[in-house]
């Protein structure tokens, strides 16, 4: 009996922790929307959006660290390692894409911008 509420525990736990990713990423397309607006109210076309790159450098999970590892297979780069990591030890996916995670690439900045 208390194994069985254990699984469901842990499913219970997934379900929460793939909702919060949802509800994440709602919110960066609402804030991206709405900062992509220009100044005379009209929007930006999708495919100029989808042109430029990101520009937005904190881990999207922890909203603490920079992001500083590339995400294989689907090349996101929008982790800190250590929840890139988290990441792919709960078999989770990409929190931009939904692509599994392969492997944790870190990266390093140079100084010229």
């Amino acid at each position: 009996n208390l194994k069985a509420q254990v699984e469901e525990m842990k499913s219970m736990l997934k379900v929460s922790f793939d909702l919060q990713l949802d509800i994440q990423r709602a919110i960066r397309q609402e804030v991206a929307a709405a900062m992509s607006e220009k100044s005379d109210g009209t929007r930006e076309t999708a495919t100029s959006r989808q042109s430029r790159p990101v520009n937005d450098s904190h881990c999207l999970i922890c909203l603490d660290k920079f992001s500083d590892s590339v995400l294989y297979q689907c090349g996101h780069m929008c982790v800190c390692y250590g929840c890139g990591r988290q990441l792919m030890s709960r078999n989770s996916n990409c929190p931009v894409c939904r692509a599994p995670i392969k492997d944790i690439i870190r990266t390093y900045r140079c100084n010229f911008d």
